[in-house]
C-alpha cells in the first residue's frame, strides 16, 4: 500500500481525499448550510472525524482510544452498547460537585439576605461594602443547628 504524504500548512497538514459517495457529500454540504457553527467543508470533516475515529479505531484494532475533544463534547461514552461503569460514576460524581456548588451558593446568598434583614430588623446599619464582599453570608445559628441535626438523621 503506498502511503499518502501529508502537506504541512500553518494550520495543520494537509491530505487529498476522494470522497465517492454522493448522499455523504450532500449530507456535509447541507451541515454547512445550515449550520452557524461549521463554515467550511473541512470543519465538518474534521469534527465527523473526531467523534469517528475512535470508533474506527476500536472497531479495527478492539483498542479503546477517545480525543480529548471527544470526552470534553460528548455526555456519555458508549463501550459495544454499555456505556462504561467507571465513566458513569465520573458524570455522576461532576454532577454531585456542581450541584454541591449550586447549594452552597444559595445558602451563601440566603443567609446573607437572612442575616442583612435580621441586623435592619434589630436597627443596624448596613455596610455596602461588607455587603457585596459577603460578610454576611454565614449560617445564622438556629439554621446551622438545624442543619446539623438533619445531616445527622441522613448518616444513618
Amino acid at each position: 500500500m503506498a502511503k499518502q504524504k501529508a502537506i504541512p500548512t500553518s494550520k495543520g497538514h494537509r491530505f487529498f481525499v476522494t470522497i465517492a459517495d454522493e448522499d455523504k457529500w450532500k449530507t456535509i454540504l447541507e451541515i454547512v448550510e445550515k449550520s452557524e457553527k461549521y463554515k467550511s467543508v473541512n470543519s465538518v470533516i474534521n469534527e465527523a472525524l473526531s467523534y469517528g475515529l475512535p470508533f474506527l479505531i476500536k472497531g479495527t484494532t478492539g483498542e479503546t482510544v477517545i480525543s480529548d475533544d471527544l470526552k470534553d463534547n460528548m455526555e456519555l461514552i458508549v463501550n459495544d452498547g454499555e456505556v462504561s461503569e467507571r465513566m458513569l460514576n465520573g458524570i455522576v460524581v461532576r454532577l454531585l460537585k456542581e450541584i454541591n456548588l449550586n447549594v452552597l451558593m444559595c445558602k451563601s446568598m440566603s443567609s446573607q439576605l437572612v442575616n442583612a434583614i435580621g441586623d435592619t430588623a434589630e436597627g443596624k446599619r448596613i455596610i455596602p461594602e461588607k455587603y457585596k464582599q459577603g460578610a454576611y453570608s454565614d449560617t445564622p445559628e438556629y439554621l446551622e443547628s438545624y442543619e446539623m441535626r438533619e445531616l445527622k438523621k441522613l448518616r444513618r
